[in-house]
């Protein structure tokens, strides 16, 4: 009767034997996790489903959770925010090429990355973003995404207009 968990699975745990130590005086079992890990664990626990995994399934949701696109470190989320930040941060040493002339950026893309990688895509390596007219806002329509040599080609007159 003691050993009627052995063999069971419980989410990602598989029991594997009756432990020798007891949680207030209820039994505990050996269990092998999916994920390759060993724990032990009260059997009232598994059986009511407060214990589904040696932990790894509480860091996944955990981690996805306060994960929202991934792309944080990633090379467009950095054009994202430095394209904010120079329209719209005081102290960006050049805004004044940028938010200081009245170059914004529209309120769909300043308050989601997400809005932005929708509209805009994933840029291939090596491109930026670049508004095709230079006095416009960075918004759906005035973007794309270029070459260095496009960038150069899509400049301002000397005289700032």
């Amino acid at each position: 009767m003691t050993n009627k968990l052995i063999g069971e699975k419980f989410g990602r745990l598989h029991v594997i034997a009756l432990s020798e130590r007891r949680d207030s005086g209820k039994l505990m079992w050996e269990c092998k996790c999916e994920c390759g890990s060993a724990c032990t664990v009260r059997g009232t626990h598994l059986m009511q489903g407060r214990t589904v995994s040696c932990g790894c399934y509480r860091d996944e949701e955990t981690s996805r959770r306060s994960k929202t696109h991934g792309l944080s470190k990633a090379r467009p989320y950095r054009i994202w925010r430095d394209m904010i930040n120079r329209c719209h941060y005081e102290k960006y040493p050049e805004r004044h090429l940028y938010g200081g002339r009245g170059i914004e950026v529209c309120i769909r893309w300043r308050n989601s990355f997400e809005a932005f990688i929708e509209d805009m895509g994933i840029p291939d390596a090596g491109m930026s973003i670049d508004r095709v007219d230079n006095n416009g806002n960075y918004e759906p329509g005035n973007c794309r995404w270029a070459t260095a040599k496009e960038q150069a080609n899509n400049r301002r007159a000397p005289n700032g207009r």
